[in-house]
């Protein structure tokens, strides 16, 4: 990427932390909320809004899908950190259970309860 396009897009976020590949993921994102521009030769309708009326909104939408994408982000985020807390929880249980039976004590109430993996389970295990 270019030294200058790179100064330009700096004070949206930190190309050095995720790569170009942030970058076209912000391009992809903004791109669809910019006006299409006018035909080639077609003027200016008096019906159509003015670039100052269209600049407020454009930020709103800017800043909306931001917030949207944070949002969606965070859930992810949430969502993987569970589904580790889950994994990592499984094969304990499972190894638990091995030394339990090659032990030849299969008892249930030698198993400790963990607040994390069963908060994680209410939210992604399906009800029984």
């Amino acid at each position: 990427m270019p030294a200058d396009i790179r100064r330009y897009v700096g004070s949206w976020f930190d190309l050095r932390a995720g790569g170009e590949d942030v970058f076209w993921t912000w391009l992809r994102t903004v791109l669809p909320l910019l006006p299409a521009p006018a035909a080639p030769g077609a003027g200016a309708r008096s019906s159509e809004r003015s670039s100052s009326e269209r600049v407020p909104e454009l930020a709103r939408d800017l800043v909306e899908c931001a917030g949207e994408r944070a949002r969606l982000t965070i859930a992810a985020d949430l969502y993987y950190r569970d589904n580790q807390v889950l994994a990592r929880r499984l094969k304990a249980l499972e190894a638990t259970l091995g030394t339990l039976r090659s032990l030849g004590r299969a008892d249930a109430d030698t198993l400790a309860e963990d607040d994390r993996a069963t908060d994680s389970a209410n939210r992604y295990l399906p009800r029984r």
